[in-house]
């Protein structure tokens, strides 16, 4: 070695190794990066939904600093935005976990089998995707947490057909989206103990909204009389409510109106006599445990159940 580079290796090796030294306390310094959690629900305005960000919220204040927890909602109960939601927080990388409330049981599968392609866990709340549609598209869910929402609806209708007793058992049933599992599973667990208490049901799609269920039972009414209104969230039941009072119904002829979800609002009916009770199902639980469940999904904890379903109660004065 010449004397020339044997200088600029006495000189210049000190350097590196202080170079080195300095790079490795600036990375020690950084904060790790946090996992990011994304949260994404079919509504921001729906006062269940409402809560169910809330617990969410609650659920990221729990983990702390080492997780970040992004929460976002579609357009009201819109598939396509909340695809585009979906494709929006995939393309930028930035998701290490998801919890989906669904807009739609089909229309998001596709969108969602990018996730479970990448290895990313998948857990659902509220509502379930279709069975075939995640077969067909290969999608693996980590979890599912939601209401005992056919256990809601019998619940519903044995009140109903308790509180109708001696009056007209004609009864309407204000259907929720059918996109939806939980619509499907609360019409049905309403239909099988209503059929089994010789209940007349006539069922209607309000669509999960308070205007649209006011619209169809004014028109209902103006076809004949009902004993009874089952609405599977309290903001048909309370879009029912509405109808009446629009009606000019005298109270002594309101029908019994039975909710579903015991929203702030539906629990404030039920206290006023508007409605005779709600079925009451913690949306800030599902939303919190919607996201503790994304974290045991990423740390392949045992004890996440595939399916957790939480029961329910009927709320009356």
């Amino acid at each position: 070695m010449s004397s020339r580079a044997r200088k600029v290796l006495l000189f210049g090796l000190p350097i590196v190794i202080l170079v080195g030294l300095a790079a490795f306390f600036w990375l020690r310094r950084q904060p790790p990066k946090a996992t990011n959690i994304v949260v994404i629900l079919p509504s921001s305005t729906n006062p269940f939904w409402v809560d169910v960000r809330k617990g969410s919220e609650q659920a990221a204040t729990e983990l702390g600093e080492g997780y970040t927890v992004s929460i976002q909602a579609s357009l009201d109960e819109d598939a396509n935005s909340q695809v585009s939601l979906l494709n929006s927080f995939l393309s930028r990388g930035a998701v290490d976990a998801l919890v989906l409330g669904p807009a739609s049981d089909i229309d998001t599968v596709p969108t969602v089998a990018k996730y479970s392609a990448l290895k990313i866990p998948v857990v659902l709340i509220d509502t379930e995707l279709n069975a075939d549609a995640l077969a067909t598209n290969q999608v693996n869910v980590a979890g599912f947490i939601g209401s005992d929402n056919v256990d809601g609806g019998r619940k519903a209708a044995k009140e109903m057909s308790e509180a109708l007793n001696g009056r007209l058992r004609r009864v309407l049933l204000i259907e929720g989206l059918p996109v939806h599992q939980s619509a499907i599973d609360r019409a049905g667990g309403f239909n099988e103990i209503a059929k089994a208490n010789n209940l007349e049901v006539v069922s209607v799609n309000g669509e999960w909204k308070r205007d649209k269920a006011q619209e169809l039972t004014a028109s209902q009414f103006s076809h004949g009389k009902f004993g009874g209104i089952f609405a599977s969230n309290d903001e048909m039941a309370l879009g029912a409510v509405a109808a009446l009072k629009a009606l000019n119904v005298p109270r002594d002829q309101w029908p019994i109106i039975i909710g579903f979800d015991a929203t702030q609002d539906g629990l404030t009916a039920v206290n006023s006599g508007d409605m005779h009770a709600t079925v009451q199902q913690d949306a800030r639980g599902l939303g919190r445990n919607g996201v503790l469940a994304a974290v045991k999904a990423m740390r392949h904890d045992p004890s996440l159940l595939s399916r957790d379903l939480r029961p329910v109660k009927v709320v009356k004065r």
